[in-house]
C-alpha cells in the first residue's frame, strides 16, 4: 500500500483549533504576507511539503519517520483538548505533551531546515575552495578518499577543472531525505528542556474580545521588550529576557517567560491584538484565523486593524526579507 506523500510540519490537529468549528473540513481564513493575498482553505491544504518527514535508511520504510510523528500527533490531540476544555496547564503529563508538540514545530520546519542547510553548503563550498588551493592538496585530498573509500577511482578531471569549476561556483549542493532528521531531534530535545523551565502562563479570550491567530511558525519566540530576533540581537530558546507565544486555540494563548509567573488569565480586545502583532510579525508567510475580521494591533499601538489589511503592515517589517520576496 503506498504511503502518504504530503507531510504536514504544522499539524492538522492543531490548525483545526483555528478553523470555524474545529472540523476536519472546516475552513481556515489564510494571510499570505509576501504573496500579498488571502483566501479561505483548510487544514490539510497549508503547512505541508512532499515527503518532508521522508527517510532513506537501511532497513527502514521511508514513512517510517511520518508514521511515528502520527502516533504522537494522536496522543498530543488528546492533550491539546485537555488544555483547552481546562483552559490552564494543571495537567502536567497534557502539558507534557503541549510542550513536546511546540519544540517539535519550532525546530522541524522547512524556515530552520533551509537555514541549516544554508549553512551546510557555506561550509562544505568553503572546505572545497580549500581543497584545490594547491595541486599538492588536491592529490592530497583524493589518495585520502581513495584509501578511505570515499571514491573508488581517481577522478577523470585534471585540477585545473576542478580549480575552475569550484571557483565559478555554478554547482548545488542537495541533501537526501532524513539527512537533518538526526541534528532537528536532537535541536527539538534541547528546546524541549528550555520550554520545560520557563513559567507559563495561559491566556483565554471571551468571543466577544476576539480571537487569537496562529501562523506558520507557531511558536513566537522573542526578546520580553517585544523586539523580534535579527542580527544585531539575536535570541535563543535558552536565554534569559525572552517570550515564548504559542497559540493554543482561537480562544487560548501561551505565554513562557524565565522571569514571569505561571497561571492562568483573561485578556481583553487590545491584548489579543498586540498578541495577534506578534505573532504575525514573526509568521513566515503565512497567518491563519477562523474569521477575516481578526484584530491586529497598531505598530504606533494607538488602535486596531483587521484581517487582510495586516498585509500591508506586515510587508513593512524587517522580518520579510528572509523567505520569498513580495510581488510588486
Amino acid at each position: 500500500m503506498s504511503s502518504a506523500r504530503r507531510h504536514h510540519y504544522v499539524p492538522q490537529f492543531y490548525l483545526r483549533g483555528f478553523t470555524r468549528n474545529g472540523g476536519k473540513k472546516s475552513k481556515l481564513f489564510a494571510v499570505d504576507v509576501v504573496e500579498r493575498r488571502s483566501y479561505w482553505t483548510t487544514p490539510a491544504n497549508v503547512c505541508a511539503v512532499r515527503d518532508f518527514s521522508r527517510v532513506e535508511a537501511p532497513g527502514l520504510p521511508p514513512d517510517a519517520l511520518e508514521t511515528s510523528l502520527s502516533a504522537f500527533e494522536a496522543r498530543a490531540s488528546r492533550a491539546l483538548q485537555t488544555i483547552i476544555k481546562d483552559r490552564s496547564a494543571r495537567d502536567s503529563d497534557a502539558w507534557m505533551y503541549v510542550l513536546n508538540l511546540m519544540s517539535l514545530i519550532a525546530v522541524r520546519n522547512p524556515h530552520v531546515r533551509s537555514e541549516m542547510e544554508r549553512f551546510q553548503s557555506d561550509i562544505l563550498k568553503m572546505i572545497s575552495r580549500m581543497t584545490v588551493q594547491s595541486p599538492e592538496r588536491w592529490d592530497a585530498t583524493v589518495k585520502e578518499m581513495l584509501r578511505d573509500g570515499s571514491i573508488g577511482e581517481p577522478p577523470k578531471v585534471s585540477y585545473e577543472q576542478m580549480k575552475d569549476f569550484v571557483a565559478k561556483g555554478q554547482y548545488t549542493i542537495s541533501f537526501p531525505h532524513g539527512y537533518h532528521t538526526q541534528a532537528e531531534f536532537s535541536g527539538q530535545d534541547t528546546v524541549l528542556r528550555t520550554l520545560v523551565d520557563r513559567k507559563w502562563l495561559l491566556l483565554s479570550v471571551d468571543r466577544d474580545q476576539g480571537e487569537f491567530i496562529t501562523t506558520d511558525l507557531p511558536v513566537c519566540l522573542m526578546h520580553t521588550s517585544g523586539e523580534p530576533s535579527s542580527r544585531p540581537r539575536p535570541v535563543g530558546h535558552g536565554q534569559l529576557n525572552t517570550t515564548v507565544l504559542f497559540p493554543i486555540s482561537s480562544d487560548l494563548l501561551a505565554m513562557g517567560s524565565f522571569e514571569g509567573q505561571s497561571g492562568s488569565a483573561h485578556a481583553n480586545r487590545k491584548d489579543v491584538a498586540a498578541f495577534n502583532l506578534a505573532l504575525a510579525m514573526h509568521c513566515d508567510s503565512t497567518v491563519f484565523a477562523s474569521t477575516d475580521r481578526f484584530n491586529v494591533a497598531d505598530r504606533d499601538g494607538d488602535g486596531f486593524t483587521f484581517g487582510a489589511d495586516v498585509l500591508t503592515r506586515i510587508v513593512a517589517s524587517p522580518r520579510r526579507g528572509r523567505g520569498r520576496k513580495p510581488r510588486p
